[in-house]
């Protein structure tokens, strides 16, 4: 088995345009021969780790010089990386360990049945945030294989998207935590609700500065 440690770090051009191409590798990558597994972390000062597990070499080079995949690393090159850097390693030892999961319980809930399993949660307090453009940043809370996924998104007064958000493949529903948030033709004070539909778009903005918590439940 090899793997692929993949350390980046985006540029503030890496807007909707990345975003898309970086949907489309992960889930145009799963469709490759010996393609096993992906998972993405992000640090503290901004840099991201991809790792990516592949059954052996030979699967590996056959990625390297996929057209598409060639196609996409050019145009990350010319435009969204400040810089990346690529380890490959051949795993030599493995071992796992997992804890038997809890069933369903009424433990400290008044004797109510109680099933946990599979439950995920974040702080934003531990989270990193990502600078999308001058005065707009996210907080990746929450993120699944299929392109599901909850943001913290902060826009300073007098931020905005410098491009337009297109939503694809799915729909964009907002909260608004605090302040004032504008899609570009009207105003949401806080306390607000949005559902952006498929295919729709918006430029997000804010004349006094706001706090959104943004879900795509389809990616």
């Amino acid at each position: 088995m090899i793997v692929v440690l993949f350390r980046s770090k985006l540029t503030l051009a890496a807007g909707q345009d990345y975003a898309a191409a970086n949907a489309e590798m992960e889930q145009y990558v799963k469709t490759a021969p010996g393609f096993l597994a992906v998972k993405s972390f992000n640090a503290e000062d901004g840099e991201r780790l991809t790792v990516v597990w592949w059954r052996d070499r030979d699967s590996l080079e056959q990625w390297r010089h996929n057209a598409r995949h060639v196609d996409v690393k050019a145009e990350g090159r010319k435009k969204w990386y400040e810089y990346y850097k690529i380890e490959v390693a051949e795993v030599y030892r493995q071992s796992e360990f997992e804890r038997p999961r809890v069933e369903a319980t009424s433990v400290g809930n008044g004797g109510l049945p109680m099933n946990l399993n599979g439950v995920e949660w974040a702080n934003e307090q531990g989270v990193a945030a990502e600078e999308l453009y001058p005065g707009v940043t996210r907080k990746t809370l929450w993120q699944q294989k299929d392109g599901a996924k909850a943001w913290i998104l902060e826009i300073a007064p007098g931020g905005k998207f410098l491009e337009p958000a297109v939503h694809a493949p799915g729909p964009e529903q907002v909260y608004v935590l605090s302040g004032v948030f504008n899609d570009g033709v009207r105003d949401y004070p806080v306390g607000s609700f949005i559902h952006n539909p498929a295919g729709s778009s918006h430029v997000p903005q804010s004349k006094f500065g706001c706090k959104l918590l943004v879900f795509f439940p389809e990616g």
